[in-house]
């Protein structure tokens, strides 16, 4: 049955009424007959009296509610049936909020949250076809991957689905074959070579050398850009284990996904730390992530790594790394975030002893000698032991004239490492 666009019946049907409360304040109603019953909507708009701006506030909020629920009634006496106005008049957005407090995992919620937010807030359920379906996903997805489109497009096909579902829509449009399929996502990993090979390269730039630390420090902790950028020394803590073994741990809650994550610091990831401090952001001027990437894919050409290396590369890095060497799923899927954790839970006695191992097998990165040290002594001495505290931010690339060079890049002796920093110098200049 074809919905008038408009549905007038003279004066007003639904009245708002008020209500005084014991306290004192009160509370606005709607007030209507219908069908020779007399009926009451209380809608929990409360206000005091001598507060104009809380009353004029309740009275516009009421007036929504007097409109939406006038127009029902109208509809029903025009003989068209309850759902099919519900389809009419229910705004896209405002049902996947609907949708999205029916989620119990937190990222599906989210996702549909997300969608709200972009969707146009005038457009309904009945409103989406074939025919516009591509537009709409367009104009909300103009500044995103394809990927994230895609899975827009999956989020308002479910939708229609559901309201067919739930008899909001007599059918949901088709949307299936309009939906592009997903693109595999950039999987690239560094090996351990490649990250010693990243390290070593002599940087005089600060800002790139604070990249590269912020980078190298995220393949220790499986941390996302977003964690690394709000990354407090307050979320760094110690903890004693039921072994009795002593280290520090990252605690805190992922801004992605608003779950806790609590990640035990390696020797490496400790080496990778900048100085200490009691409080405020562990890296502190750290760049935007587009200029983070732009940096990266310089030192990925410095170091001959003919990868295409992104910042989330580092938490595929860690995973990849860490399973290879004998690293349990369980204990990676925690230490990454990957499954819920409690913000409740005790830090002094945090069982953490699975996921200290499972950080503790990844390979310690070696550091370099510092400029300063003797010339012969940066060609001739091999790597060993471990690293202690703290980061240079001019590290220079080592490899001892004992050591099999990797076949992709040149042996370093002499005249070969000044050459070497001539090209960082130039790709990164110092001033």
């Amino acid at each position: 049955m074809k919905v008038p666009d408009k549905l007038t019946f003279g004066a007003e049907r639904v009245h708002i009424r008020e209500k005084k409360l014991k306290d004192g304040r009160k509370s606005l109603f709607l007030d209507y007959s219908h069908l020779g019953k007399r009926k009451k909507i209380y809608l929990g708009l409360i206000f005091h009296e001598d507060n104009k701006e809380d009353k004029a506030r309740a009275y516009k909020e009421a007036e929504t509610y007097r409109t939406k629920q006038e127009k029902k009634i109208n509809a029903i006496d025009a003989g068209i049936p309850v759902k099919e106005y519900e389809g009419r008049y229910t705004l896209l957005y405002r049902y996947a909020e609907l949708i999205a407090s029916r989620k119990r995992k937190a990222n599906t919620a989210r996702n549909y949250l997300v969608l709200a937010k972009k969707l146009p807030k005038d457009i309904t359920l009945a409103d989406v076809n074939r025919l516009n379906f591509n537009s709409l996903l367009d104009s909300i997805t103009k500044d995103t991957s394809e990927n994230t489109k895609h899975l827009y497009g999956v989020l308002i096909r479910a939708l229609l689905n559901q309201a067919e579902t739930d008899e909001l829509i007599p059918h949901a449009p088709n949307l299936k074959k309009l939906i592009e399929a997903q693109k595999p996502g950039n999987k690239e990993h560094l090996t351990r070579d490649e990250l010693q090979r990243i390290l070593d390269i002599p940087l005089a730039n600060e800002a790139v050398a604070s990249s590269r630390q912020a980078f190298l420090f995220a393949c220790y902790t499986s941390l996302r850009y977003s964690d690394i950028a709000s990354l407090r020394w307050e979320h760094i803590k110690r903890s004693v284990a039921e072994d009795g073994f002593e280290d520090r741990i990252i605690v805190k809650e992922q801004i992605k996904t608003s779950n806790e994550v609590q990640i035990p610091l390696s020797p490496t990831a400790e080496m990778l730390l900048p100085d200490e401090k009691e409080r405020g952001l562990v890296f502190e001027n750290l760049s935007p992530l587009n200029t983070i990437e732009r940096h990266l894919k310089k030192m990925m050409e410095l170091a001959h790594i003919d990868k295409h290396i992104t910042f989330h590369c580092a938490r595929h890095t860690f995973a990849v790394l860490t399973i290879q060497d004998e690293g349990d799923l369980y204990g990676v899927s925690q230490t990454m975030g990957h499954t819920d954790l409690k913000t409740t839970q005790v830090y002094t006695k945090f069982l953490h002893n699975g996921r200290r191992r499972v950080v503790n097998r990844m390979p310690p990165l070696i550091k370099p000698a510092s400029p300063e040290e003797n010339h012969e002594s940066r060609i001739t001495t091999s790597h060993t032991g471990i690293p202690s505290q703290g980061f240079s931010s001019n590290p220079v690339f080592v490899i001892s004239k004992d050591e099999q060079a990797p076949s992709n890049i040149i042996k370093l002796v002499g005249e070969d490492i000044n050459e070497f920093e001539k090209k960082a110098e130039e790709a990164f200049p110092s001033a």
